[in-house]
């Protein structure tokens, strides 16, 4: 049972890989797309448009490195899987890992936009709120609805 179990997970682990490797296009989700819609919809000033970019640059820098980090940890994960012995508790130790890399990531792009949100004034804060579901929907590679509601 437990095999059988494992067999799945591995199996349930590598499509989710293979769908979070592929190159396709979810969503709309174009180059830039965020990056227009917090400038337009926040109606970012000079000031604010740089220090939106070193934000992000800031932001870039974090997610590589976790993404290193990642990128050893699947290595392993998939050096297990080619292993004869199932060290249960090197494989728990791998994928916890591998955990603990999507945990900083998501917590980096939390402080990244807690960051975006203070550095507006209170109206752009207002017009933050209000974006806040359209941009979950792009970094989720989720389709935009078509239509608006006004």
């Amino acid at each position: 049972m437990l095999i059988l179990a494992i067999v799945f997970l591995v199996l349930l682990n590598l499509g989710t890989l293979g769908f979070l490797f592929s190159k396709r296009n979810f969503g709309g989700r174009g180059p830039g797309k965020p990056d227009k819609l917090i400038i337009e919809g926040l109606k970012l000033n000079d000031g604010q448009k740089l220090q939106f970019e070193n934000l992000k640059k800031e932001h870039r820098s974090q997610i590589n490195d976790i993404e290193k980090g990642e990128k050893s940890y699947h290595k392993a994960y998939f050096d297990l899987l080619k292993s004869a012995s199932t060290d249960s508790l090197a494989i728990d130790s791998t994928i916890r890992s591998i955990s603990n890399a999507k945990y900083n990531k998501d917590l980096a792009t939390y402080k990244h936009f807690q960051k975006i949100r203070l550095m507006c004034e209170p109206q752009q804060q207002i017009l933050f709120d209000s974006l806040v579901d359209e941009m979950g929907k792009i970094l989720m590679h989720l389709p935009a609805k078509n239509k608006r509601r006004e």
